[in-house]
């Protein structure tokens, strides 16, 4: 039986946990990563930091399966920040954020932060989960207090009713036979999202495009995940062989699912889209990171 301790700042954290959300408090950040001065004049004046995973379509995601497992999360007063200085961060204005909400898991699991961001026409969308303990020494959850922080500077805030998007994909084996008079257009492997949190659990699995849908049963589980093809918004090919499907989800932004065909070889996403796309679904590539720490390949503040 878990012990709840309540979910607002009126709930002190009490003995043990006050005393680990302390120390966390007060451990220190790390070393700094060299910074170049240009970058450093234009992030602006740091507001929060945290340590950090994130999950889902961000952009550069194809490149890492959709997951930046261990990374850091600044907010200054015009960029926020995932993994600056690294091979795989990015960084995003704040005039390009869409809206930020908190996603209750309920359960043991605690809250995370949500981001949708302007990306092309649309908004693509993200996870971030806090590491260490999910409340401050307030007993607030971080990711409510990463919220605030974000409406402050101007960020718009999601309802998180409005932010419980889970995609309906999953089919069992009974409910398998209303495909068997679809023409099979496309067979092969991938690995694949699977589920998790923005479907970050990644598996191996089998991958069958027809005339009406997208289908794809993991190695490990029971039954397929099915989408039809009328709720995909497009398809982007990212790094390598590698491919994001998005939907819609209850924001007008994008969820994207991940697919890698890599161990297939023959650029077999190439061949997918090429399928995909002869279907009336939108193909393109996958977005361009702004990270200007890294030389080449990004987009430099000036430019967006």
């Amino acid at each position: 039986m878990a012990i709840s301790i309540g979910a607002t700042s009126e709930h002190l954290l009490k003995g043990f946990d006050h005393v680990i959300a302390s120390v966390v408090d007060m451990l220190p950040r790390g070393k700094s990563q060299p910074i170049p001065r240009a970058w450093q004049a234009e992030r602006g004046t740091l507001i929060s930091f945290a340590k950090v995973r994130v999950t889902g379509g961000f952009p550069g995601s194809t490149r890492t399966r959709h997951a930046l497992p261990k990374t850091t999360l600044h907010l200054t007063d015009r960029w926020l920040i995932l993994g600056e200085g690294t091979a795989n961060g990015f960084a995003l204005p704040l005039a390009r954020l869409d809206g930020c909400a908190v996603r209750y898991s309920g359960g043991l699991q605690p809250p995370h932060l949500v981001i949708w961001y302007r990306d092309g026409a649309g908004s693509g969308s993200f996870g971030v989960t806090f590491a260490g303990t999910a409340r401050s020494r307030t007993g607030a959850y971080r990711a409510e207090l990463w919220r605030e922080q974000l409406e402050a500077a101007g960020v718009p805030a999601i309802e998180s009713s409005q932010a419980e998007f889970c995609p309906q994909l999953h089919t069992d084996w009974a409910a398998i036979k209303s495909f068997d008079c679809e023409e099979v257009l496309f067979a092969g492997l991938a690995n694949a999202s699977a589920g998790g949190n923005f479907g970050e659990q990644i598996d191996s699995a089998e991958v069958w495009i027809t005339d009406r849908w997208l289908l794809w049963c993991p190695q490990h589980g029971t039954g397929l995940n099915a989408l039809a093809l009328d709720r995909i918004v497009d398809c982007r090919s990212g790094f390598g062989d590698r491919m994001t499907i998005g939907i819609m989800d209850n924001c007008d932004g994008r969820f994207d699912i991940y697919f890698d065909f890599g161990a297939e070889g023959d650029r077999t996403s190439a061949r997918v889209q090429e399928t995909l796309a002869a279907l009336g679904v939108p193909v393109g590539d996958a977005t361009t990171p702004i990270a200007p720490w890294r030389k080449g390949g990004t987009l430099p503040p000036s430019e967006f």
